[in-house]
């Protein structure tokens, strides 16, 4: 048997049955397979999920300079047109906490 550090974190030493959580497992090895399929496709991919006890876990195919760029370029190029609403837009804007923080959605529906 390894001899490790002992300020080693026991909930990340895998030596240690408890932290072993074959739903987690699964969990990722599903998000690992969907993965490679993306891969093989030429694709774009992201999962995530949550454990109970709060770690998020994710997995992306995406650099994320890419998704920066992307992001950059839809604010330059997006244009208001006159028949713009604002208040059409914030009726639809829904800001959503959750527990890896703050999301923000823009719905179909108005409140």
């Amino acid at each position: 048997m390894e001899n490790h550090k002992k300020d080693l974190d026991p909930s990340k030493d895998l030596a240690n049955q408890e932290s072993i959580n074959p739903k987690y497992l699964k969990a990722m090895k599903f998000l690992a397979r969907s993965r490679e399929t993306a891969d093989r496709s030429g694709m774009g991919f992201y999962g995530s999920f949550v454990t109970d006890d709060g770690y998020h876990y994710s997995i992306t195919n995406i650099d994320s300079h890419i998704v920066e760029q992307k992001m950059i370029d839809y604010l330059i190029n997006f244009k208001l047109t006159e028949d713009f609403d604002l208040s059409d837009f914030m009726n639809r804007l829904r800001v959503i906490q959750t527990s890896e923080g703050v999301k923000m959605e823009l719905t179909d529906e108005q409140t």
